[in-house]
């Protein structure tokens, strides 16, 4: 399994996450979570590819492609709301599920790991809005255009 936001684990540290994460399979075309439902749990993808979507004047708009090592849900754990857009399989695989109670077991109880895991979140998420605003920008440009 690639690790992804796991690598900086400790064998140790990343038993004990695996050991708290649920195993889900997903088929392709399989919804894992949808946009502007509630959505209460981190996943990482174990096999397999998904792909991410968001709703913009009733078109669908993709967004990115998820494969092994890849994280989603990451904001719903972190600021509980709705899902902020739609993840579903594009090939069949397996996800890691880890629910936001089990996430704040993980920071109570191993704390090191933790950190580690908040900060590979925090380094990809980081990457994501530095995307998004260039999106933005090329946008705005172009409608000035």
């Amino acid at each position: 399994m690639a690790k992804g936001i796991l690598e900086r684990l400790t064998n140790a540290e990343l038993k004990s996450i695996i050991s708290q994460a649920q195993r889900v399979p997903f088929e392709a075309k399989q919804e894992i979570i949808r946009e502007g439902e509630p959505n209460s749990s981190l996943f990482i993808v174990r096999e397999g590819e998904l792909h991410v979507f968001c709703h913009v004047r009733n078109r669908r708009v993709f967004l990115g492609r998820l494969q092994k090592g890849a994280f989603f849900g990451e904001v719903s754990v972190l600021d509980p709301g709705p899902a902020s857009a739609t993840v579903e399989g594009s090939k069949k695989g397996v996800l890691l599920q880890l629910h936001k109670d089990d996430f704040r077991k993980l920071m109570t109880d191993h704390p090191g790991a933790a950190v580690k895991v908040l900060s590979g979140m925090m380094t990809v998420m980081a990457a994501r809005i530095r995307s998004v605003d260039q999106r933005l920008r090329l946008a705005f440009w172009w409608g000035k255009s």
